[in-house]
């Protein structure tokens, strides 16, 4: 029997093996990477509208859990000789995927975006597409907003959803940019989001359009020695399926299995109502889930194949048991002495339910566990459980029974 091809992210993974960042980070640098290099050329949609890959991406932790590492190897992967490009003049080289500095302000991001990433692709039929992308890579997010932190916030809120954006300056006069498309990874402490990240900002949708990732510890602690040839092949085979993602241009949508199975979960509320966090911190990300899910899902498709023309059902559901992974922690970037109920009693709820072959009921679970949980920590915990494909439920008699997985 032949061997299994590698896969790309298995040979992101390989290529950080001695990486001390937690395994979170690591699989969202990944998806980070993937749909940033994707930029304004690909897209996946709903209805009528088209939802672009981008990501905002906040990585939260105290000092030193692998923040700035990881957003560096991303920035490595973008910034390889193998992504660059000749320049007109061929004189030099430009990058093949836009990328800015660690510290820039709003009126020169502007012009950036406007001189640098304004970018025409031709399409297999002759038509050109124009589309301005480019990528943040910023390893400490209080670098980037120490200056007119509001001006900032506002334009990031309006470049996040991709549209045409116009800049108008007394000095420096306009920049009219077509087909924006921004995508942003940043490094930041929960002391640094709660002295900063006033409800202003809260309010205005600033925080709902991140993905905010949370640990609190390196996964280890290892010496780094350097790379040896099997992380060299792999991170090389990293920057190959990124280079083929520079080619792509067109849409990639659901298919048809797929698509009826987020129509039907979205209609019944579930990214809204199913809640696997209950803390009130998060209610403007849960408002803005189903757009995350459905980047997230384009990202993990694209990062399994470059040569995919859909989404399939096995993409997406990846996509929804990974974000529900990340779920868990998110309210701890916001709350320094929180509580994190999940993640303490997941594993033990789901010993208990995996013990009972012909399952235990709602209420059963609640005469046993209140004395630990509220029930809204219990609805929450369960949720999780289910989300993640760790028990199952079905209804015998009306009532709601949770079952071993299986």
């Amino acid at each position: 029997m032949g061997r299994c091809r590698v896969t790309t992210i298995e040979n992101w993974r390989l290529s950080m093996e001695d990486l001390e960042s937690p395994d979170l980070y690591i699989d969202w640098g990944f998806y980070f990477l993937i749909s940033s290099c994707l930029q304004r050329r690909v897209w996946t949609s709903q209805g009528i509208n088209a939802i672009y890959p981008n990501l905002f991406m906040l990585l939260v932790g105290p000092p030193a859990c692998g923040k700035s590492r990881l957003i560096s190897m991303v920035s490595d992967i973008i910034q390889d000789a193998e992504l660059q490009l000749m320049t007109k003049d061929k004189k030099g080289t430009a990058p093949m995927f836009e990328y800015t500095a660690d510290s820039i302000t709003a009126e020169c991001l502007s012009e950036y975006l406007a001189t640098n990433c304004t970018k025409v692709f031709t399409l297999d039929d002759g038509k050109e597409y124009v589309h301005a992308s480019c990528t943040m890579l910023i390893e400490e997010l209080g670098v980037f907003l120490k200056k007119r932190t509001e001006d900032t916030v506002n334009m990031l809120n309006q470049l996040y959803d991709a549209r045409n954006y116009r800049y108008y300056t007394k000095k420096q006069g306009k920049d009219n940019v077509q087909n924006v498309c921004v995508s942003l990874i940043a490094g930041t402490t929960p002391s640094f989001i709660r002295e900063c990240f006033n409800e202003n900002l809260i309010s205005q949708g600033f925080t709902s359009r991140f993905i905010v990732v949370y640990q609190e510890e390196p996964r280890f602690f290892r010496q780094f020695t350097g790379f040896e040839d099997k992380h060299i092949k792999a991170r090389a085979a990293v920057v190959q399926h990124v280079k083929k993602l520079a080619n792509l241009c067109g849409p990639v949508p659901m298919s048809a299995e797929c698509a009826a199975y987020h129509k039907d979960r979205y209609e019944r509320g579930m990214y809204i109502n199913s809640r696997i966090n209950s803390s009130p911190k998060l209610d403007l990300y849960y408002a803005r889930k189903n757009l995350h899910l459905q980047k997230l899902a384009l990202a993990v498709q694209m990062g399994t194949s470059a040569e995919s023309t859909e989404i399939t059902l096995e993409a997406f559901k990846h996509a929804e048991k990974f974000l529900a992974e990340t779920e868990v922690f998110m309210h701890l970037s916001y709350d320094l002495t929180g509580r994190n109920v999940i993640h303490e009693y997941t594993k033990k709820l789901s010993e208990y339910v995996n013990s009972k072959p012909e399952g235990v009921s709602h209420k059963r679970l609640w005469l046993d566990w209140h004395s630990d949980l509220k029930k809204e920590e219990l609805e929450a915990a369960l949720e999780f459980l289910m989300q993640t494909d760790q028990i199952s439920g079905s209804r015998s008699g009306g009532k709601l029974v949770y079952l071993p997985k299986g």
